[in-house]
């Protein structure tokens, strides 16, 4: 029993001595464990210190404070980007507007290599707004280049606004100072209001009719005293000595300033004279835009995304119906005119008609560039069909995209029925182009280079400025306005080193037969067009192809005869007839000497005929249906309507107008 005991004993000693043993094996490994972590912290250190050495009393400092400003200092006209190690990325100068409505510029610089900011306002260094993170120059024209009426332009040059005026000018007579806007900056230009009409004069700054004397007074009246919420007009009326008056109304309007906000043009009577007042209606009510002249409660419009990712740095073309139904906007019918436009018509039988607007080449290289969105709602809901581009068609696109850029963006004027098409600047700084669903994918691109990129028309045009001072004379500098595309023969080498004399001699003597053959023609002297036909034929200077096609029955060119083209009465025009049969084939002849590879002289550019164009046909001149119908050919409704002169060419820029596209899509991203 004793050994039992002791045996027992014996067996609750063991087990303690054995966990004393394991505790301090577990220590003594976290105390190595420690030890080795805080050895090789330490080595760390010591390599980081060997890499970055500091001096003083930063060699206790891991990390070292750095600043960069990239507009060095406080720049406030130029938006920098200050890069330290708290933004390591950058962070860029901005604009911050406080609750009571005044906007600063938040500067960023560097102070003891740390970023730092200061707000500044930008009236104080030269009346400058903030902008995008910079004091910019700014500019608001009240009248929107409108020479009828006496506008202000304000700007940072004339904060307080200076109005137009009539000075005594270059042109003899009393001209019309008129005040611009142009890319943010304010400018002036001399206007003759004689240009416009004989009968304007300029008068309180506009052109205004002349009035005849004995005006007794003149009234202003108000229709609707200065209500921004009712459409009105201003009466100005004349009382003359005689008893007799005379009234001129002008509507309230809606217009975009220079930064692309939409206003409503309040007309009012100040005294006996009218003046326009600028009104935003949404400061005046909450959740309001002008509509048509005045302020109404903007509606839900939808806005659909065609094409593209909807980045606000991409070119972004805004198409405005005009003239659709609600059916054809709703259930897609506009939407395909708009697709067939820019893809084309994979259907069509010519190579021109398949060729869509993202096929030409400079457009195709830079669709990741591009956004196109279609309005569905027709801007003639509020204008009916006396739609302006200035007072409707912009500020309608404006208000449902108000994302668009005047300077930046394009707006598109798709209307349902027109016969006709238009690129360019609406007024000044706004970017437009109006086709119709009928136009073709080369018309788009025609009025696109005008729009985007200047470019000139490259027409073969003689038939209204044959006078002698308009024709190109050898070793004379030519006048003119045009784009690159076109050569006023100033620059003489810049395509070929000379024009072709010999050519050109015979140029002169077939725009005299066209002189001999409208006095023929106006006459109806039919014996002299026979004896004047035979010298007609062109042959010998630009092929036997064409040959032969100049003499037609004279019956045919009569004024009052009537040709009938698919079912339509055409009016037969006896000049225009002489045109196309005498000069229009030298369309494609070269009057150039030893011309670069791809270029030459070829009469017609910039709708004049004292210009050249580089290629003998391109985009830039197919405006018309005559000069693309020619060259690519022409079909309608699955039938081939004209023949194409060259079946193989696909509707495209010359290398000039290419160039400058290319150069213009540099400026989005």
């Amino acid at each position: 029993m004793k050994t039992k005991k002791s045996d027992k004993g014996r067996g609750k000693t063991a087990p303690t001595k054995h966990a004393n043993k394991q505790r301090l094996l577990k220590t003594f490994g976290l105390l190595l464990g420690l030890i080795l972590i805080v050895a090789f912290s330490l080595f760390l250190i010591q390599q980081y210190n060997a890499k970055y050495p500091t001096t003083g009393e930063a060699k206790s400092t891991l990390v070292r404070a750095w600043c960069n400003d990239s507009d060095n200092k406080e720049d406030y006209l130029t938006k920098g980007t200050v890069k330290s190690n708290l933004y390591p990325h950058g962070k860029e100068d901005y604009c911050y507007t406080f609750p009571n409505g005044k906007t600063y510029l938040m500067e960023g610089f560097c102070k003891d290599q740390k970023y730092v900011y200061g707000q500044k306002n930008c009236w104080e260094p030269g009346k400058y707004k903030c902008k995008d993170g910079a004091c910019v120059s700014w500019c608001e024209d009240t009248d929107g280049n409108n020479k009828s009426v006496q506008g202000t332009v304000y700007s940072n040059l004339y904060p307080s606004g200076k109005k137009d005026e009539c000075v005594k000018g270059k042109y003899a007579v009393e001209s019309l100072m008129e005040g611009v806007c142009q890319d943010g900056e304010a400018y002036f230009y001399e206007f003759n209001c004689k240009f416009t009409s004989p009968d304007l004069v300029c008068k309180q700054g506009a052109c205004v009719i002349k009035q005849p004397p004995g005006v007794k007074e003149t009234l202003c009246e108000d229709s609707d005293n200065k209500d921004y919420f009712t459409k009105g007009k201003v009466i100005e009326t004349k009382i003359y000595e005689d008893g007799s008056n005379k009234s001129s109304p002008t509507e309230d309007y809606c217009a975009v300033s220079s930064e692309g906000k939409v206003y409503l043009a309040e007309n009012v009577c100040e005294g006996s004279k009218l003046s326009t007042e600028k009104v935003y209606c949404g400061d005046v009510k909450q959740n309001h835009v002008c509509q048509d002249g005045v302020c109404i409660l903007k509606e839900e419009v939808e806005l659909e995304l065609i094409y593209g990712d909807g980045n606000n740095n991409h070119l972004d073309f805004v198409f405005v119906p005009l003239g659709f139904s609600k059916e054809a906007i709703t259930l897609g019918d506009v939407k395909k005119v708009i697709e067939r436009m820019i893809y084309g018509d994979k259907e069509a039988l010519l190579l021109s008609t398949k060729t869509g607007f993202f096929d030409i080449a400079p457009i195709q290289s830079n669709l990741n560039k591009i956004n196109i969105y279609l309005i569905k709602k027709d801007v003639s809901s509020i204008c009916g069909t006396s739609c302006s581009w200035d007072k409707h068609l912009y500020s309608f696109a404006l208000t449902y995209a108000p994302f668009v850029i005047p300077q930046k963006d394009i707006v598109v004027n798709l209307a349902a029925e027109s016969s006709w098409a238009a690129g360019g600047s609406m007024g000044i700084d706004k970017k437009t182009i109006s086709v119709s669903q009928t136009s073709s994918s080369s018309t788009f691109a025609h009025e696109f280079g005008h729009t985007f990129s200047q470019l000139n028309d490259e027409y073969f045009w003689p038939g209204e400025f044959l006078p002698e001072n308009n024709l190109y004379e050898p070793g004379k500098e030519q006048t003119g306005w045009g784009a690159k595309n076109c050569d006023f023969h100033k620059k003489p080498e810049m395509w070929c080193e000379s024009v072709d004399e010999e050519k050109y001699s015979l140029f002169l003597k077939n725009s005299n037969l066209s002189e001999i053959c409208y006095d023929t023609l106006q006459n109806k002297d039919e014996n002299k067009w026979y004896e004047i036909c035979p010298q007609l034929n062109l042959s010998g200077m630009w092929g036997v192809d064409f040959g032969g096609k100049v003499c037609v029955n004279l019956s045919l060119l009569f004024e009052t005869k009537q040709i009938e083209l698919n079912g339509k009465k055409l009016g037969v025009y006896p000049f225009w007839s002489c045109f196309k049969q005498i000069l229009e084939p030298m369309k494609y002849l070269n009057f150039g000497k030893n011309c670069k590879d791809g270029y030459g002289y070829y009469f017609g550019c910039g709708a004049v005929v004292n210009a050249f164009r580089p290629t003998p046909f391109s985009i830039m001149g197919c405006g018309d249906s005559d000069d693309c119908s020619s060259v690519y050919g022409y079909e309608k409704n699955g039938m081939i309507i004209g023949e194409p002169l060259y079946p193989e060419a696909i509707p495209e820029y010359n290398s000039i107008a290419n160039e400058e596209i290319q150069k213009y899509f540099g400026e989005y991203s």
